[in-house]
């Protein structure tokens, strides 16, 4: 019978092996009834990662440096404006 027919999916068993520790002692933690769920959960991030349908964290960009404001270092205010005087006379 299929499962559009009859509504359920099949079952199964699932057995975690020692060769994924994190799995085994996270499901441990896990009250029995909770178990089944969290490995739906599970399967269904993966489902979407390999489908492409999950969005990914990219790192923040590194902040560049402040710069400081004109105003608020004279000398810098000053050799901005020279600065401007020579660029205007080229």
């Amino acid at each position: 019978m299929s499962v559009e027919a009859s509504g359920r999916l099949p079952r199964f068993q699932v057995q975690i092996t020692p060769a994924y520790p994190e799995l085994a002692d996270d499901l441990a933690r896990l009250p029995l009834r909770a178990r089944p769920e969290r490995l739906r959960t599970l399967a269904m991030v993966g489902l979407a990662a390999l489908g492409g349908r999950m969005a990914t964290l990219t790192a923040p960009a590194a902040a560049s440096p402040a710069t400081p404001e004109p105003a608020a270092d004279p000398q810098l205010e000053r050799r901005l404006r020279l600065l401007e005087a020579i660029s205007d006379h080229d």
